[in-house]
């Protein structure tokens, strides 16, 4: 099982197999022209977002979901007033930059950003999923600024499920 499987297709995906492989789809429907490509390299497709089953063979809707053994309120102090996780879109660095010019935001992990503000501010371009957890533990308030457009999603399929970054 990959989470996303963008880089395991493009690597040949199934190769010598000696058991089934399955893909969780967790950016669906945004990036489900992309997706839509390369699933079938894949035994068992997972989404996120039950709108796009119909794109991908054998696809089953998968929720996300947490762990709360990892993703849990604990009493330490929260030294960061406010946090960002995630990759560059133009919307969210517009967004991101005004809370920075008003000294409200802390850090952001992601990018790769433009800004030299948001440069200073970036932590690191990409972290483990348990140093998330705990950037998310240690700010006040996290914030998650969905995408503007959606170039990947021709059919404009609707997003009501709950987004990844949110657990």
């Amino acid at each position: 099982l990959v989470v996303h499987g963008g880089r395991v297709a493009q690597q040949g995906g199934n190769g010598v197999r000696s058991c089934p492989t399955a893909v969780w789809l967790t950016d669906e429907p945004y990036e489900v022209d992309d997706t839509a490509s390369w699933s079938a390299r894949f035994d068992f497709v997972f989404a996120n977002d039950p709108n796009t089953l119909g794109r991908h063979r054998n696809a089953h809707y998968l929720p996300v979901c947490f762990d709360p053994q990892v993703h849990r309120p604990d009493n330490q102090v929260r030294p960061y007033r406010l946090g960002f996780i995630g990759g560059y879109n133009a919307a969210r660095e517009r967004f991101l930059l005004r809370l920075a010019q008003a000294n409200l935001l802390s850090y952001v992990v992601g990018g790769p950003w433009r800004s030299p503000v948001l440069r200073k501010l970036c932590l690191a371009g990409n972290e483990p999923a348990s140093r998330c957890a705990e950037l998310y533990r240690q700010a006040q308030i996290v914030v998650n600024g969905v995408r503007e457009t959606h170039p990947d999603n021709a059919p404009a399929a609707a997003a009501p499920s709950m987004h990844p970054a949110t657990v």
